[in-house]
């Protein structure tokens, strides 16, 4: 496995016969590594879940989501909710983890328990529950310009403590990204996150928020500066975590400007 599924320090793996547990280390503690494995297993097996969709569920007196592992596109028909490697289920772990330990709120990973059967596992993950938050796009259609950047600048800083941890996000949307009633942003739906240091593949990654934006129509014609404003608010919160001055996004949405213009002659506009 490589490095990012080695590295999960804030949980203990247990694992009995073809099933394994990874499960938060300060939430079970006067519980033994058998007990916990056998929880899970029979809240896993108990509840159906839905396709990839999180469902609620209560555990040791904790209310949690459970998501179940499906495949989608045409393996999905044939194999279903069966993998032949683990390494995805880990990823996501690893990935929450990583973002959270840098500081980027997210949904607090609880546990993952994965079970083997021949050639192939099944998965479920485990996350404390984020409730009342709306999409990014909602939020900022919804408050004056003042909070607007506000959000804007949090969102910036969000995704950046993401990247510092060397998270890559697989589906950075304005869907994904979400705001509470408080203004704080959380980053949603970590399943297939990389992990990388290039700063190219962040940029990348940014596009795709970018893209996202476009797509959903955030900017309108009557308004034709706002676009360049929420770019610099973002990126002031990206690259500086709100300290660094106004020129300072100025400068990062001219070079933004420029990479995504040759990054557009060689990307397809794909689904926001």
């Amino acid at each position: 496995m490589g490095e990012e599924t080695r590295e999960v320090p804030l949980f203990e793996r247990v694992a009995e016969g073809r099933a394994i547990v990874y499960v938060r280390r300060e939430a079970t503690e006067r519980l033994s590594p058998r007990e916990r494995l056998e929880a899970l297993t029979a809240l896993a097996e108990s509840s159906a879940g839905g396709r990839g969709q999180a469902a609620p569920v209560e555990l040791w007196s904790r209310r949690l989501y459970m998501k179940k592992y499906f495949r989608g596109g045409v393996l999905g028909r044939i194999l279903g909710d069966r993998y032949f490697s683990e390494r995805r289920f880990l990823r996501e772990l690893a990935a929450y983890e990583r973002a959270e330990r840098a500081g980027a709120r997210v949904p607090v990973p609880f546990a993952l328990l994965v079970k083997k059967g021949g050639v192939s596992a099944r998965a479920w993950l485990f996350t404390e529950p984020v409730e009342g938050t709306v999409s990014l796009r909602e939020a900022l259609n919804a408050g004056n310009d003042a909070i607007r950047r506000r959000l804007l600048r949090r969102a910036g800083e969000t995704v950046g403590r993401m990247h510092s941890a060397g998270v890559l996000h697989p589906d950075l949307t304005l869907e994904n990204v979400r705001a509470d009633a408080g203004g704080e942003v959380i980053l949603f739906d970590f399943d297939r996150a990389s992990f990388s240091k290039s700063g190219w593949r962040r940029w990348l990654n940014l596009f795709r928020l970018h893209r996202s934006a476009v797509k959903l129509h955030l900017w309108r014609r009557e308004a034709p500066g706002r676009e360049k404003r929420d770019l610099a608010a973002f990126l002031l919160g990206y690259l500086g975590r709100g300290k660094k001055p106004p020129r300072a996004a100025a400068v990062a949405f001219v070079a933004y400007r420029f990479w995504e213009r040759v990054h557009a002659l060689f990307w397809k506009t794909g689904h926001a």
